[in-house]
């Protein structure tokens, strides 16, 4: 019998389950960078109306910025160590709940209206893309094919840079956002 030139059959082909299991798996996680990055780019929209609504001077508007950036600092290690406890797929799916407790805390923020409680309301959120942020990055990077690690990443932050792209040129503009009127 001839010996089967320089084939590896411990690497998947597009055909098999397992590579479509990557592919479900990576357009899961390219729609989650799609995501934040969309949330991320609201967050310069939040700006105009948090400052018209509670007549912010230039350090208070500093501060929404502040407790949206800060929570990269703040829960980073966190994640990962969370990271480590559950594993990747579940630390997203708890910064997407993470995410969805800071998005309906804007609620009672906004009700009452609270400054501070919107500043909490956004760290939460924050928090919850942070932890997606930990677990989807090195995620994208191990599942498939291991030499198409590098690619896979970089298209994900491209994807990010999209959703940015799109958030800041039409929402605005499509939920009427620009205007802004002081109560």
């Amino acid at each position: 019998m001839p010996p089967v030139p320089n084939a590896n059959l411990s690497q998947p082909t597009l055909s098999t389950p397992q590579a479509s299991t990557h592919r479900a798996a990576l357009s899961v996680v390219t729609t989650l960078f799609f995501m934040w990055g969309f949330l991320t780019c609201l967050n310069d929209i939040l700006v105009p109306h948090l400052k018209a609504i509670f007549d912010l001077n230039y350090a208070q508007v500093m501060l929404i910025q502040f407790a949206f950036f800060s929570a990269y600092f703040i829960f980073s290690i966190p994640s990962a160590k969370v990271i480590d406890w559950i594993g990747y797929q579940k630390t997203m799916v708890l910064g997407l709940f993470v995410m969805a407790l800071g998005a309906v805390l804007f609620i009672p923020a906004a009700s009452v209206p609270s400054f501070p409680l919107f500043l909490g309301a956004l760290m939460v959120l924050a928090a919850g893309i942070t932890a997606l942020q930990v677990a989807a990055n090195p995620y994208a990077a191990v599942i498939g094919l291991r030499r198409l690690g590098r690619p896979r990443g970089r298209y994900g932050r491209a994807v990010e840079g999209a959703a940015y792209s799109t958030a800041a040129s039409d929402t605005p503009s499509v939920k009427g956002l620009r205007t802004v009127t002081p109560p």
